[in-house]
Order: structure tokens, then sequence, then C-alpha cells
């Protein structure tokens, strides 16, 4: 994470680095397009973007000005919101509505929060990166190979020569 982060183009992944809290670098090579992620996150050049350990460990200032938490304590706020509504269920079966009150507040505070109840440990939050890596260039790849082949079908189209093209026809 940081300022004015750049899009890696092109990159292979340190197959060495095997947790977030390793200080190897995370690339064997690459090629950044700079600050084109802070860009594309925030629609500015030198915004902050949060890295795998600053969700993690939480502690930034995100763009709303808040301080993010940190993924233990999103676990715990969950884990009040599960026990919460467990709560309100059993007060409005009783009814006792001033308990269910209650816990509907605490519900409502905790609820952005609801599905980080069920992780028991914060680093089931980490996608597989490399899985993430890779398939993203493949989709980017994919997609410039079909805007490209609808580019040449169209002027092949207008020129009348995609009846005769085999080899177009094929691809």
């Amino acid at each position: 994470g940081g300022n004015g982060v750049g899009l890696v183009g092109i990159g292979i992944l340190n197959p060495a680095k095997t947790s977030y809290l390793d200080n190897q670098n995370a690339f064997i090579f690459d090629i950044k397009f700079p600050k084109l992620l802070s860009f594309l996150a925030e629609r500015d050049m030198n915004a902050y973007v949060p890295g795998i350990v600053n969700l993690i460990e939480g502690g930034y200032t995100t763009n709303k000005g808040t301080v993010a938490l940190s993924a233990k304590e999103k676990i715990e706020k969950g884990k009040a919101a599960i026990k919460a509504l467990a709560d309100y269920r059993k007060a409005v079966k009783d009814k006792d509505t001033a308990a269910a009150g209650q816990y509907r507040v605490t519900l409502e505070e905790n609820f952005p929060y609801f599905g980080y109840g069920y992780i028991k440990d914060p680093a089931e939050l980490i996608p597989h990166v490399g899985l993430t890596f890779y398939s993203f260039r493949v989709m980017v790849i994919l997609g410039c190979f079909f805007i490209l082949l609808f580019i040449i079908t169209l002027i092949w189209d207008k020129k009348g020569k995609i009846a005769n093209t085999r080899w177009l026809q094929y691809v």
C-alpha cells in the first residue's frame, strides 16, 4: 500500500514470498504503469491505496476520512453482530420489546461487519494472490484480443471480404 501506487502491467510473482508479513519483494520482475492503481481506485493520481498488510492490520485513513479497523476488530464486531441477532430473535420470541430494541441497536451498529464474525483467523481474508493476479492479466489479454478481432471483422466486412476470408472465419 501507499500513495501514488502503480499498476503492474506485466510481472512474475515471487514464489518464495509465502506470507504477507515477510519482507521479500512480491515480484521477480514487473513493469508498472506509474500511479495508475491510485487513479483507478480513487480517481486521484496520488491517492492512498491500502495493501494486504494495511487491510489486515488497519490503522490507515480511508478516503472517507475515517480510520480503518484491523481484521481482528472487524471479526470481533462481526461476532457481536451475530450474538446481537441471536439475542434479538430470542427477545422477540419472548415478547421482550425493551431488550429487543437494545439488541437491534447493537446489531445495526455492528451489521457492516456481520460476515467477519464467521472468520476464525485474519489470514483467511487474504485471497490467493497468484490466482487473482494472473487471471486478471488473462482476462485483460482476452478482452484486448476480442476488441481487436471485432475491429478486424468490421474492416473486412466493410470491404466485402469477410465471406472469402477463411482464416478470419476460423478465428
